[in-house]
């Protein structure tokens, strides 16, 4: 036994166990911490931990009248069915109040929580793109395995540690633009782990808010490259308020945005990095576009 609490309305007497993946613990033992039980919870027969997000997540979960048949199952304690934090009842002591085990996080540590593990929706809609468009075809020649940069390394003024819930304000929070990019961690690349980090499944990605900014997206733009007449995603995160993370985005003006979460429902404009030597001619204009080197 190696913890003990006390607070109003019950006390936990237990030990602490870390799961495989050293990301959460249980606390087992004699858990006689009473927890109010009010109607209308969502209970589930079991649960999945996300260790990218850092969430539990109900399984086969329904919303009930607590009465006291809960009893073996796990809950959020409320009408969500995804928390940091589950319990599983343990017994009833009425219809209102339950003795509960405690399942929570552990606090982890910067690299844990930005390891390369779990491939985000837009990457995975950008890899089904690549592998329509470029995998196998007489392109795919000319992509290098050049990197991206994801920049996740702290603001100047940041307080947060990039952990949990803390509200972490990252690089790209400010005003400084740059083509450099700090972290090998962030360099995502296919293949090359010597100056990259080799995560990538596919060498494509998406443009950083910074690129956006220096090649026009300063200000309302509707005569640069960029512009699309459309609000599409970079691939820069701006910060985290406690509970939704925030991503820089180009707006419909072509203007480079900082302020919308990833609830949000926007474009995404895959980027691929050509290889020297594979222009043949053009100057880049809508009128001479680039051609590629018909033999590389």
């Amino acid at each position: 036994i190696d913890s003990y609490s006390s607070a109003s309305g019950g006390y936990t007497l237990s030990y602490t166990s870390t799961n495989t993946d050293g990301v959460y613990t249980e606390n087992h033992g004699t858990s006689k911490s009473r927890r109010t039980m009010a109607d209308y919870y969502y209970y589930g027969t079991g649960y999945t931990f996300d260790k990218t997000a850092g969430y539990f997540r109900l399984t086969e979960y329904s919303l009930n009248v607590y009465d006291g048949s809960q009893v073996g199952t796990y809950t959020c304690g409320s009408t969500s069915s995804s928390c940091e934090t589950l319990y599983y009842v343990e017994s009833t002591n009425d219809t209102t109040t339950a003795n509960v085990r405690t399942i929570s996080r552990t606090g982890t540590t910067y690299e844990e929580t930005h390891a390369n593990i779990n491939s985000s929706t837009i990457k995975t809609r950008v890899d089904e793109w690549y592998e329509e468009n470029i995998l196998g075809t007489e392109y795919e020649q000319y992509v290098s395995d050049t990197l991206f940069c994801n920049d996740r390394s702290f603001h100047s003024s940041n307080t947060g540690t990039g952990v949990g819930t803390s509200v972490t304000y990252y690089r790209a929070y400010s005003g400084n633009k740059t083509l450099k990019c700090s972290q090998q961690n962030d360099r995502f690349t296919a293949n090359d782990e010597v100056i990259g980090n080799g995560s990538l499944t596919y060498p494509v990605g998406l443009l950083t808010s910074d690129e956006a900014y220096l090649a026009g997206g300063s200000s309302r733009n509707s005569g640069y490259y960029l512009y699309t007449g459309n609000w599409y995603w970079t691939m820069s995160p701006y910060y985290f308020d406690g509970s939704d993370p925030y991503i820089h985005c180009v707006d419909s003006s072509g203007y480079v945005r900082e302020d919308y979460d990833v609830y949000s429902s926007f474009g995404v404009r895959p980027v691929l990095n050509l290889k020297s030597g594979s222009l043949k001619s053009g100057s880049g204009t809508a009128l001479d576009p680039y051609e590629l080197e018909e033999d590389i």
